[in-house]
């Protein structure tokens, strides 16, 4: 059903993968405008202590909350980090790898000592910003 129609089929689109990128349209705009009315409706009630790409679903979620977090899902497959002065990049968590490494440095690859205190990209960049 969904082959296209010059290749015998419907051409029908897939709609789960249209409401996905409607979904992923709309918590991009939750991130790009964070004092809309949606926006502050949803920090209030699901993640008024955190970001939204940390947000977890909750006790008692709504649908739409729901629905918010699987489109969450398409944005964070895409997005990476520009480092910048990387003081707010954290090391172990934020996708900031370029591909085609992982997106982020796995804790039990890397043995830390426990007096370096190294959480954030800016500690490892040199003056330079090598």
């Amino acid at each position: 059903m969904t082959i296209p129609k010059k290749d015998g089929g419907l051409g029908i689109k897939d709609l789960r993968a249209q409401n996905l990128a409607f979904l992923g349209k709309k918590c991009w705009r939750l991130m790009k405008y964070p004092n809309s009315t949606l926006s502050r409706m949803f920090k209030d009630k699901y993640f008024r202590y955190t970001d939204f790409l940390y947000a977890e679903i909750g006790g008692i979620p709504s649908w739409g909350w729901r629905s918010v977090l699987e489109g969450r899902k398409v944005i964070e497959k895409g997005s990476l980090w520009k480092i910048g002065s990387g003081a707010n990049v954290r090391i172990f968590h934020d996708p900031w790898l370029p591909p085609p490494l992982p997106f982020n440095v796995p804790q039990a690859a890397v043995t830390i000592p426990p007096t370096l205190q190294v959480y954030y990209v800016s500690a490892l960049l040199n003056p330079d910003r090598s």
